[in-house]
């Protein structure tokens, strides 16, 4: 009797091998990359609001209730991942999320927020 053939012996997965696994290999890297930036509740709070609107460092801090510290070193790692952008305006900096990197992420923590998720 023939065994059947694994999965990584079928010519489909021995025909996706090569450039395109590669760019695969990369999108689901980044992706991973992005949910594990997004898996602090901090973060998520900060991207809600700057979804609305531009805020500098001291308005989040009194519309979330958190140390300055705390939320600057946020501000940084999501701005070093390319999910917000920093514009300078006199003595203040206001972050926004960015327009390609962040709209996504904007739509999902609304419906997260907006839809209740886990109810």
């Amino acid at each position: 009797m023939r065994r059947a053939p694994t999965t990584s012996e079928t010519p489909a997965a021995q025909g996706d091998a090569g450039a395109g696994d590669m760019a695969s290999a990369r999108v689901f890297e980044r992706a991973a990359e992005l949910f594990a930036l997004l898996g602090t509740p901090l973060r998520l709070r900060i991207l809600q609001r700057l979804c609305r609107s531009e805020m500098n460092v001291g308005e989040l801090r009194a519309a979330l209730g958190s140390a300055r510290s705390s939320v600057s070193q946020h501000l940084a790692t999501l701005h070093r991942c390319g999910v917000l952008t920093r514009q300078r305006k006199g003595a203040q900096v206001f972050y926004a999320v960015h327009p390609v990197h962040g709209g996504l992420l904007c739509e999902a923590v609304r419906r997260m927020v907006d839809g209740g998720a886990g109810t």
